[in-house]
């Protein structure tokens, strides 16, 4: 596979779960802008950052750099151009564009992963309140929009295992 698979979500809606499945599936890179965006933060001083800390971290990364930014994740998972790759944690619908842009040759699918807040908090250790709170910040802005961009929408209510076969059947049809 030499397809480029980007995931994109609100937090906890399982798409990082989902997309180190497929990576691990397919014996493909791993990439990913929040493990990128902890790193990071370690190297700012940060030895326990919060969630609205890690969002402030990769904003800043994405309004000042999107390329940079892009390249530096890419190159954090060890990406080889012409390799297939899984990309998670897509939070701008200008990184799609910049990864487009960057990884020209290969074909770039983006899979948005939705649950309902009821199965994000479930599957969370935060509150309703906070689970709130993290959704507005500026950082996920632009969901509404990745989810109209997306190639596929992958409803993830329900266990881990429906919703991979199901992610599966669209990847072996849409990527080979």
């Amino acid at each position: 596979m030499n397809c480029v698979i980007t995931f994109s979500g609100f937090n906890k809606s399982g798409k990082t779960s989902l997309a180190r499945l497929l990576a691990q599936e397919q014996k493909v890179a791993f990439a990913s802008f929040g493990d990128f965006v902890r790193k990071e933060a370690h190297r700012r001083g940060f030895s326990d950052p919060s969630r609205k800390q890690l969002q402030d971290i990769g904003q800043a990364l994405a309004e000042t750099n999107m390329k940079g930014f892009c390249l530096a994740v890419l190159e954090d998972a060890g990406f080889v151009w012409g390799n297939g790759i899984i990309v998670d944690g897509i939070r701008h619908l200008s990184a799609i564009e910049m990864l487009r842009d960057v990884i020209p040759h290969q074909p770039l699918k983006l899979v948005y992963v939705t649950a309902s807040i009821e199965e994000r908090i479930s599957r969370s250790s935060l509150s309703r309140s906070e689970v709130v709170a993290v959704d507005s910040h500026i950082v996920e802005s632009d969901n509404e929009a990745l989810s109209r961009a997306a190639d596929f929408v992958l409803q993830a209510s329900g266990s881990l295992e429906e919703s991979f076969l199901t992610l599966r059947k669209w990847v072996l049809e849409n990527c080979s």
